[in-house]
């Protein structure tokens, strides 16, 4: 038992509150990261308007969406997954504009637990209930990845 408890507790407090260092989907890796903060942050408010789910619950919902691309101003076609953004943002293939990261961030923060997008942010019981997830961004953020 002493032996399991020890165990537990070196995995626990290996990993810290800040994720993993192989890049915990579920957590920002830093401010420089936009793709995942940003996305984070949104989840952050779709759990905040939904008190059964975690942020982390909703970065798993969304990693697979496409919807987000068009939104934080990906054109390209087909378009890239929430995860596949983050992948390219990570490798350096994708850039995002700092200041409008920014104020799509504050934005997404001011909206109201009622706003339409964020009503169907998170429906449960459907087949995803992240699919109207995308709705709930500003229009801001599609200049967070302008065109290159």
């Amino acid at each position: 038992m002493r032996a399991l408890l020890i165990l537990l507790y070196t995995a626990l407090t290996g990993c810290g509150l800040n994720g993993t260092g192989t890049g915990n989907p579920a957590l920002p890796a830093s401010a420089s990261e936009p793709a995942v903060s940003l996305f984070y942050f949104a989840c952050m408010k779709i759990s905040a308007c939904n008190s059964t789910i975690t942020a982390a619950e909703c970065m798993s919902g969304i990693l697979p969406l496409t919807t987000f691309a068009e939104k934080v101003g990906i054109t390209v076609q087909p378009p890239p997954t929430v995860e596949e953004i983050e992948n390219a943002r990570a490798a350096g293939s994708l850039k995002a504009d700092s200041g409008a990261e920014k104020t799509c961030t504050n934005d997404i923060g001011a909206l109201d637990c009622t706003a339409p997008g964020l009503t169907s942010g998170y429906v449960a019981g459907a087949p995803n209930p992240y699919a109207g997830a995308a709705d709930m961004m500003p229009a801001s953020c599609t200049a967070v990845f302008p065109p290159h």
